[in-house]
Order: structure tokens, then sequence, then C-alpha cells
């Protein structure tokens, strides 16, 4: 299947019918329907996205981790040359916030949710 430049991490969603691949090269997140085996779905990390929440530059985004929300849809995309952790919606293709500060280099993201009693 093809996604985007340099693909370095993927999550799956909990219903096992999409696979969120982070793409670091082109700087995007393909989404795949696992059934079909074809890409339904590329998020891009764009100027006007990032200028819109307020995170600055693209020049230096280095998309690497990336972990799936099973209680809300949303997708976490690490990225380690500026120390952030994104939220998005691939899928809706927008960026869910500003991106958390987050300690060096943060290679992998993984999302934990709690179980409410």
């Amino acid at each position: 299947i093809k996604v985007g430049k340099k693909p370095t991490a993927a999550a799956l969603s909990k219903s096992g019918n999409r696979l969120y691949v982070v793409n670091e090269g082109s700087r995007s997140v393909s989404v795949i329907n696992t059934k079909s085996k074809k890409v339904i779905s590329t998020f891009r990390w764009t100027r006007n996205r990032m200028k819109a929440v307020g995170a600055g530059s693209l020049k230096n985004v280095s998309l690497r981790g990336i972990s799936f929300d099973t209680s809300t849809g949303a997708v976490f995309v690490t990225d380690i040359a500026n120390k952030r952790l994104w939220m998005v919606n691939p899928v809706k293709k927008k960026i869910l916030g500003k991106p958390a500060s987050v300690g060096k280099q943060p290679v992998v993201a993984k999302f934990f949710a709690r179980s409410k009693k």
C-alpha cells in the first residue's frame, strides 16, 4: 500500500478497520481502510493549518510516532524536532488545538484511555 514519504510508525483503530500511518518525509498521516487495503485519506501539515492553531513554522516539523485514542478517535503524533505532541483528526483533516510541549526527541506516542467507574 503506497503511503507518504518515509513512513515511520502506524496505529490501528480499535475496530481494526483503519490503520493510521505517520509519514515523516511528507509531513502527513495516511489513513488506510484495512479491508480494501486502500488509502482513504491523507492529512498533511501545512502552514495555514499550523497558523490557525498558533503553532509556528512548518519548516522543522519532523513527525515520528503515532497513537490512536479509541474513545474519541483523535490521533496523537510526535514531532521530534520541536519536542511536541500533536492531536489531529486525519479523516476530517484538522489539527485539534495547539500542540503540547513534551520532552526531548519524542519518538513514540502511546495513549491509554481511562475507564469510567
